[in-house]
């Protein structure tokens, strides 16, 4: 199954992926490919964020996943 995660300047990245994926693992293949870490992913489907424990089965194959990058902040 693919999903397609969009960044918010507009680009999309296809991402290959099975229904027991949890979000946090999407995290990781999303840094893996894209190279953003973990900590600063934000991931919003329909508008609403995405919890860090959900499974992926219950969005349909071809769906879009928005990617927000956040500011990470020093410690």
């Amino acid at each position: 199954m693919k999903l397609i995660i969009k960044t918010i300047d507009n680009i999309k990245y296809e991402i290959e992926y099975e229904q027991y994926w949890t979000v946090d693992y999407l995290k990781e293949i999303i840094q893996e490919k894209i190279n953003i870490p973990v900590t600063a992913q934000r991931l919003l489907y329909k508008g609403s964020p995405l919890p860090s424990i959900m499974s992926l089965s219950n969005i349909p194959d071809g769906s879009i996943i928005h990617l927000i990058r956040q500011l990470e902040t020093p410690e």
